[in-house]
Parts: C-alpha cells; structure tokens; sequence
C-alpha cells in the first residue's frame, strides 16, 4: 500500500470521525430523547461503535516514524 499524504489521512481522518460522532447521536443521544422505548442495547452499540470509529480516526491522524 502506497503511502498517503498528511492531507489524504487527515481526510480518511475526518470521515471516521463523522461516523463516530453519527453512532454516537444514534446510539446514545437518541435513547434520551425517546426513553419510552427503554432499549439500553441501543446505548452499548451506540458507544461500542463510536468509540472504534474515533480509534480508527485517530490511527490515521498519528504520524509514523
């Protein structure tokens, strides 16, 4: 695999950190605004999915040596 510039990973970057921040509102903030539902699955998806995908955008940020 080529290696990619600093602008190519920092928008690899910011699209992981988009999804992260999406599941994050899906998972978690969604369940506060409709507790009638009472899904606590959707709370430990939510947060199991956006932190991977935060992990993701931050190994494409870290610069290599």
């Amino acid at each position: 695999m080529r290696e990619r510039s600093i602008e190519e990973r920092r928008v690899i970057a910011e699209y992981f950190v988009n999804i992260g921040v999406a599941w994050f509102v899906a998972g978690i903030v969604s369940f506060f605004l409709s507790p009638a539902s009472g899904d606590y699955g959707r709370i430990i998806w939510g947060g199991m999915l956006s932190y991977m995908f935060l992990k993701i955008a931050v190994f494409f940020t870290r610069e290599e040596k």
